[in-house]
């Protein structure tokens, strides 16, 4: 694990720790609230409870996180 987020923050976002910039795999392990994870190149995803999903390969949008933003949504 290279960062951990605990706070509701939507719609405001805070910055992903440095070292977790370029981690391949970002997962949300919360259980009731979503993740929205924003990349350099303007990619916004949302991460449902309990997913996890593979980034960071350099010939896609999903590369570079650099905010995350938590919502007590349970959908994105």
């Amino acid at each position: 694990m290279t960062a951990k987020y605990q706070v509701v923050t939507y719609p405001n976002d805070q910055n992903v720790a440095q070292a977790a910039w370029y981690s391949p795999w970002v997962v949300n392990t919360r259980h009731d609230d979503v993740a929205y994870v924003y990349f350099q190149s303007g990619t916004v995803i949302c991460l449902m409870p309990g997913e996890s999903r593979r980034i960071n390969d350099s010939s896609t949008d999903f590369y570079g996180s650099k905010w995350i933003a938590i919502s007590s949504a349970s959908t994105c």
